[in-house]
């Protein structure tokens, strides 16, 4: 919990900070129009050709590509791959397949699946994040949800498995970009691209059209990324602390939920650099294909989504740590660093979001735009002149805004 000084802080900030531009980031990637911001071939050409072969491989009349842009998986698929040199890194292919290829060296190739079968029934493949409802205020939810707040219980959102995974590449680029302007230096999000398949079926969904490439990375196992975080707290608790505020700095910025913490490793290379791999937006971004989807997404506000990722990171700790044979203790000093982080960015959010819904309620009364700039010009001199007196100590952060047709690897 935070005391009563952290939060008067902390509404303060948000009353005259300008953080507009952290949450009307698009909420709707067109791939089909931005694909050559996104793609494998435009930055290593030289893949193409041999790509191009691999998925052209046939064992009878089943090829590669015809394997990769399917609704569903089937066990005879997985022998397809594998009799044309494919590995298989995934344990549950039905859900979706991570492959490699002696042929490829360093990459990594991600497909969703949409769909299985159950007993000769089709049934659509969906992934939900949530959260304990009492850590949202009301205003953030839909108003057919706002009474669930009152009632307890959970509190997530949902998103089609199939359309999600070519959206990774667009958050994850997203992340780059946010770790390079706010400079989080001991984070690294995994450089992924689109690849479009030659002979995309028409009759198929759009996100059936890519696969996506994901460069591979000298990676800790889940089991050795959890011993580092826990000996981090106790053998370097400040150095933890650093991490931990930038996961959430990243978290914040991206506004990616589904932030468990094993879904993110640190490198094998003792640097302290975690890497967060997992792209898959979960609420927040949605493709221009499904308008239907986006509508739900804007139902809720900006905030939600960043604060449901740091609460889903906060309730991971115990579930992953709690079969692992770690000091209790060591636990214990991870957990009480990742709330005070979480917690504290939680609380920004949420101020922000509340001074940005106030300030629109206020701009519909019938005052003219000078006079309301003018009075809220006041306002925040005087609260930053009386806030920077008592609190010298905390000024306030400027975030740029970021370049969004910055084309960076």
């Amino acid at each position: 919990m935070l005391s009563l000084y952290q939060n008067i802080k902390i509404y303060f900030n948000a009353l005259y900070s300008n953080s507009s531009h952290i949450y009307n980031q698009p909420k709707v990637a067109d791939l089909e129009h931005d694909f050559e911001r996104y793609s494998l071939i435009k930055r290593y050409p030289d893949l193409e050709q041999t790509i191009q072969s691999i998925f052209a491989n046939k064992v009878g009349d089943v090829s590669v590509e015809a394997v990769l842009q399917k609704l569903e998986f089937k066990n005879s698929d997985e022998e397809v791959l594998k009799q044309i040199g494919f590995k298989q890194l995934k344990s549950k292919p039905e859900v979706g397949i991570i492959l490699k290829h002696t042929d490829i060296p360093g990459w990594l190739i991600k497909k969703n699946y949409h769909s299985y079968k159950d007993q000769n029934k089709n049934n659509w493949l969906i992934k939900k994040v949530s959260a304990p409802s009492h850590h949202f205020p009301s205003w953030m939810l839909p108003p057919n949800l706002q009474q669930k707040v009152k009632k307890g219980g959970e509190i997530g959102i949902r998103a089609f498995n199939g359309f999600i995974n070519p959206l990774r590449v667009v958050m994850l680029k997203r992340g780059r970009q946010w770790i390079k302007k706010l400079h989080l230096n001991h984070l690294k999000a995994c450089k992924e691209y689109l690849y479009r398949l030659p002979h995309p079926d028409p009759q198929l969904p759009r996100h059936c059209r890519y696969v996506v490439f994901s460069k591979e990375e000298n990676l800790l196992n889940q089991s050795e990324s959890l011993k580092y975080f826990a000996m981090l707290a106790e053998t370097r608790p400040e150095r933890l602390k650093v991490i931990v505020h930038q996961i959430c700095l990243f978290i914040k910025h991206t506004h990616l939920t589904d932030m468990h913490i094993d879904n993110m490793r640190f490198l094998d290379d003792e640097t302290d650099t975690l890497v967060l791999f997992d792209g898959e937006p979960i609420g927040a971004v949605s493709e221009a294909s499904e308008e239907n989807v986006a509508k739900i997404f804007e139902e809720y506000d900006a905030g939600f989504y960043p604060l449901l990722g740091l609460k889903k990171l906060q309730s991971s700790i115990y579930d992953s740590f709690n079969f692992m044979q770690i000091n209790p203790n060591s636990i214990e000093k991870m957990q009480r660093i990742f709330n005070q982080e979480i917690n504290q960015i939680s609380q920004e959010i949420i101020a922000e979001r509340y001074w940005h819904r106030l300030k629109e309620k206020i701009s519909k009364f019938s005052f003219t735009k000078s006079v309301l700039n003018s009075v809220a010009n006041l306002i925040t001199s005087i609260s930053e002149r009386i806030f920077s007196y008592f609190l010298p100590q905390a000024p306030l952060l400027h975030i740029p805004l970021i370049d969004y047709e910055l084309d960076e690897e």
